[in-house]
């Protein structure tokens, strides 16, 4: 298949199956009750045929307009010791009221 291939105008060939358990039961029905790709069907057959999709793939294939956009910003944030001034802060508030309303 590989060998094939490599006369197409297609730069990779990428081929996806779920049939990799075909070296688990070395040939014939898996335990679930089927054969894997390629143990029942003839090697050319799979080439023409894969060769037939990725034709037809090629064929369908659009020029696109792409548009990346990035934005960048500048923020300020407030750092640890910030946030533990405010929270003292907060806590004195807090506490003051707390006295005031008593009174």
């Amino acid at each position: 298949m590989i060998e094939s291939s490599k006369g197409s105008s297609a730069s990779i060939l990428e081929l996806c199956t779920t049939d990799t358990h075909s070296t688990i039961s070395v040939g014939g029905q898996n335990a679930k009750g089927y054969y894997a790709l390629g143990d029942l069907t003839n090697e050319d057959v799979l080439i023409e045929a894969i060769q037939t999709i990725k034709d037809r793939a090629v064929s369908r294939l659009n020029k696109v307009n792409l548009t990346v956009k990035i934005n960048a910003a500048k923020v300020r944030v407030m750092g640890e010791k910030t946030f533990d001034n405010f929270s003292i802060g907060l806590d004195k508030t807090s506490s003051f009221a707390k006295k005031a309303c008593s009174l």
